[in-house]
């Protein structure tokens, strides 16, 4: 299969320096670019299974097309997202294995996302308004990736959705929360065991080995507006973990011990509601049960645009009683923060960052102890920033971050193209999707 094309101007072998100011700071490889080109695409998903395999899915650029060239694929085009895998220690990137004649490249999609299972297998979601495509890929070693057959991919939902994020544990079980679309549509249809039922944006959809289990109305989350959701890692566990906020100042934790049948919510703490773009809480479950939850929230601000945030971290060791700390590194602007667990039970935290309104968009990531009081990020990729300093926000609406079982971190994120010349492609025409990985 032909390899994704990767920009000139990555290099694939060398490190970032990061700060130099606290000898804990993390160090990166230098980054390569995911998404191919010309094509563009933004919102990763990253995850890395036992052998090694990177796998990163991205919404193509413009949510409005359909299909899209992909020299990739057989056809050479491309209606799904992006679903890229890299063997080589994200050197180069290629097209996922998918099913015969490129089938599943087919299936219309918008917004991917994708997880393990405690068995191994990678689940890939796709969502395309009223139907939610899961994939199952089947791993026996490095670059031995293969498309499951015989289920079938797509499930319908009861309503339009939009954004679906996603967790697998244990043998097939899947979750998905998809918010609704239009935003405002907060409806919650039949009834459902548990205090976390009842009208609200996100619904949360149950699958075993690729099949809803559940009805196709989804159990809805009770005034969820803006969620992120995360799996138990151990072995024969149910518990997930699905952190929100309602858009009123309240975030909301919505724990399931039974794989996502039902949920019941508790009130983890106030956020700044008056942040026209709080993002949404990263959570995650370390190794050893615990749940923590990570917050950029604005502090100050100029108009719409907070000129100050900080990053609050929430932990618990049952989803219904925590503690909070403030663990912001250097002052500036975090946006989009996200989290994850280390097979160790470090705490991984990526976000984008800047350190005045006037500065350009670049990419933050470190870890931390659970009990450490902060987390000393690296700054990388300052030669290529993500967005220049003249706009508000970064791009897209999050970030990801995962850990390898060599326990490395991996940081997929969204970056505004630069002028390609003699291409005719203008700075800020696509969106594209980048890659690094911690060195050991």
């Amino acid at each position: 299969m032909a390899l994704l094309a990767v920009a000139a101007s990555a290099a694939t072998v060398g490190a970032h320096p990061g700060h130099d100011r606290n000898d804990r700071s993390m160090r990166f490889e230098l980054a390569t670019r995911v998404t191919p080109f010309p094509g563009g695409g933004y919102d990763p998903s990253v995850a890395v299974d036992a052998f090694g395999n990177v796998v990163v899915t991205a919404s193509k650029d413009g949510a409005t097309a359909l299909a899209s060239p992909d020299t990739g694929s057989t056809p050479p085009v491309r209606a799904a997202s992006w679903r890229s895998i890299s063997v080589d220690d994200a050197k180069t990137w290629k097209n996922l294995p998918g099913l015969p004649a490129g089938a599943d490249s087919l299936l219309p999609g918008l917004e991917p996302a994708v997880a393990i299972d405690g068995k191994g297998v990678v689940y890939v979601v796709d969502g395309y308004r009223v139907d939610l495509g899961v994939t199952a890929y089947d791993v026996r070693g490095r670059d031995r990736v293969s498309a499951r057959t015989g289920a079938p991919p797509v499930a319908p939902t009861a309503r339009l959705d939009t954004r679906p994020f996603v967790a697998a544990q244990g043998d097939g079980h899947v979750v998905v929360i998809s918010a609704a679309d239009p935003v405002d549509d907060p409806v919650a249809v039949g009834n459902a065991a548990g205090s976390g039922f009842g009208p609200g944006r996100y619904v949360a959809y149950t699958f075993r080995h690729g099949r809803i289990t559940g009805p196709p109305t989804g159990y809805p989350l009770k005034n969820s507006s803006s969620c992120g959701i995360a799996a138990d890692p151990r072995r024969a566990a149910t518990r997930l973990v699905v952190a929100c906020l309602d858009g009123f100042g309240t975030l909301y934790s919505y724990v399931s011990d039974n794989h996502g049948a039902t949920f019941e919510r508790y009130a983890v703490g106030r956020y700044v509601a008056t942040d026209p773009r709080p993002g949404r809480p990263g959570v995650t479950i370390a190794p050893d049960g615990s749940i923590h939850l990570l917050l950029s929230e604005g502090v100050v601000f100029d108009g719409d645009a907070a000129t100050a945030t900080r990053l609050r971290l929430f932990s618990s060791r049952d989803g219904r009683r925590w503690a909070l700390r403030d663990v912001t590194d250097v002052p500036g602007i975090y946006r989009q923060a996200a989290i994850s667990a280390a097979p160790d039970g470090r705490l991984g935290v990526a976000a984008y960052f800047r350190p005045n309104p006037r500065a350009p968009w670049n990419v933050v990531a470190g870890s931390l102890r659970p009990g450490e009081r902060t987390v000393y990020l690296t700054a990388f990729d300052h030669d290529a920033p993500v967005a220049a300093g003249g706009q508000a926000e970064p791009p897209g609406s999050f970030l990801s971050l995962t850990w390898s079982a060599a326990r490395r971190m991996h940081v997929a994120w969204t970056r505004t193209s630069a002028a390609v010349p003699g291409n005719n492609v203008p700075g800020g025409a696509l969106h594209e999707v980048w890659h690094s990985r911690s060195l050991p």
